[in-house]
């Protein structure tokens, strides 16, 4: 008998489910189904760029068979836009990875003093980004918000995170996030969230008002969150 598929590490499940063409009603058209490792094939090399050892590994399987995955999400994928096909995105054979589990990475924390925790993600100033060792905070540093436009209003919030520009002032976050597994804040817009879902990071929304306890407690499992965006 043949082994049964090793179960691959997916880091990101997507809230999308299917894809389907304009004007056409489903019951009309074939459907195709991608699988979540699949669509985390594609998310890791197409995506974020990754060469396919690396990518190979964060799935935890070996280069041929990470290559054997990603052809054919990508053939679904360009059956699907030719031919006018539903893509539906179920099942396969996957656990489920959250970034957030590490006992070693870096969790970034939203902030206007360099101490709190803003309230508005798209309006704070800086970032505090937490070093975290063995599930302890080892050292934190300040950075500046310079890649998402102005952060003196509250109003400024809704245009950077809904506007027009929000496409270029997501990826320069993104970009300067590298190696952030976490991120902390007491708002986001659903579409920053998204964004940074898709690229392997957890975005965490919190009342908690201090930086650092807000860190302390995430570690602890006992940090108060809630879902929704602003």
């Amino acid at each position: 008998m043949p082994r049964p598929p090793k179960c691959r590490q997916v880091g990101y499940l997507s809230p999308v489910k299917y894809f389907k063409p304009a004007g056409i009603p489903k019951s009309e058209l074939l459907e195709i189904t991608l699988t979540q490792e699949e669509m985390e094939a594609v998310r890791l090399k197409d995506l974020l760029g990754l060469e396919q050892i690396e990518a190979s590994e964060k799935m935890g399987v070996s280069r041929p068979t990470f290559h054997r995955i990603l052809k054919t999400a990508r053939e679904k994928i360009a059956r699907a836009l030719i031919l006018g096909y539903v893509l539906k995105i179920e099942g396969g054979s996957f656990t489920y990875k959250n970034p957030g589990e590490e006992k070693n990475m870096k969790i970034a924390v939203a902030s206007v003093t360099g101490q709190d925790v803003s309230a508005h993600f798209g309006s704070a100033p800086k970032f505090i980004i937490f070093t975290v060792e063995e599930g302890k905070i080892v050292s934190s540093e300040v950075l500046e918000n310079t890649f998402h436009g102005s952060h003196h209003h509250h109003h400024d919030h809704h245009h950077h995170e809904h506007g027009h520009g929000h496409g270029g002032s997501h990826a320069r976050i993104i970009k300067a996030f590298d190696g952030v597994s976490v991120v902390i804040s007491g708002g986001m817009g659903w579409r920053m969230q998204e964004d940074l879902k898709a690229h392997g990071i957890t975005p965490v929304l919190t009342p908690e008002k201090d930086a650092q306890k807000a860190v302390e407690k995430y570690l602890e499992g006992s940090l108060d969150t809630f879902e929704g965006s602003c």
